[in-house]
């Protein structure tokens, strides 16, 4: 699967949450879809960027927005962040060690990436893993209400955090792991939660890639190590989980 490197998905983000903010400011109908508590006085306001959890407040309180085409493919972003790579880098000590001594040639580095990080992941404990999931999701997102925005369908998904799968499914697991990979999946794992899969991915890659790491790209300067938790099978996270989700036409 490709990933784009070049700022495009963030730009795009970034424009359909002003388009919503402004639409949730003209419909209150809207608003109160997305956070029922909203007063018959209102102010909506776009925040965005990379340092803001929330995408968009109304009153101050926060909403994340995911934007999807379709509910039914592909996944979103809880978390896509250096700064959690620099974070927890020592719960990445071998792609760390990598990373500090680099080789020159792309197809090499790249291999030793993958097998380092491979390692590191298969070497998280039930602990660790916890830990990395509530302090990149749960704690940031506690108060939030989650937002998905499926463009070709015209609607929206709201929910508040804490009634979703994933933070029901947290709040009730003693037992963090992964589901059994081979290496050729060396970057990623499926989380499961007390042994129960609900799409919840880690992934630790270079968010540029290699060759932009190794300063040898036209597209991109710099290329740094992320930790991106995503959210696979939103449908079924919708429409089939414990979340209690309010929908509404855009």
């Amino acid at each position: 699967m490709g990933y784009r490197t070049d700022g495009s998905s963030h730009r795009s983000g970034v424009l359909n949450e002003e388009k919503l903010a402004q639409k949730l400011q003209e419909d209150p109908s809207l608003a109160r879809s997305v956070w029922p508590k909203c007063p018959d006085e209102y102010e909506v306001r776009h925040l965005g960027g990379t340092q803001n959890k929330a995408d968009i407040t109304i009153n101050g309180q926060g909403i994340s927005v995911k934007k999807k085409k379709q509910m039914d493919a592909g996944s979103f972003d809880w978390i896509n962040s250096s700064a959690a790579f620099r974070e927890h880098r020592d719960s990445f000590p071998a792609l760390a060690e990598v990373l500090a001594s680099p080789v020159d040639d792309v197809e090499t580095l790249r291999e030793r990436l993958k097998m380092a990080t491979h390692d590191d992941l298969e070497a998280l404990d039930n602990s660790n893993l916890r830990n990395l999931i509530y302090k990149l999701i749960i704690k940031p997102n506690e108060k939030m209400v989650v937002s998905i925005v499926s463009t070709e369908e015209g609607g929206i998904y709201s929910c508040d955090f804490k009634q979703t799968a994933l933070y029901k499914h947290f709040k009730d697991s003693t037992n963090f792991s992964f589901k059994p990979t081979t290496r050729d999946a060396a970057t990623s794992r499926t989380v499961l939660f007390n042994g129960k899969d609900i799409g919840l991915r880690i992934r630790v890659v270079l968010n540029n890639g290699v060759t932009a790491f190794l300063g040898l790209s036209k597209a991109n300067k710099s290329s740094r190590p992320v930790i991106k938790f995503q959210q696979d099978r939103v449908h079924k996270f919708v429409f089939e989980s414990q979340g209690e989700w309010r929908s509404a036409s855009l």
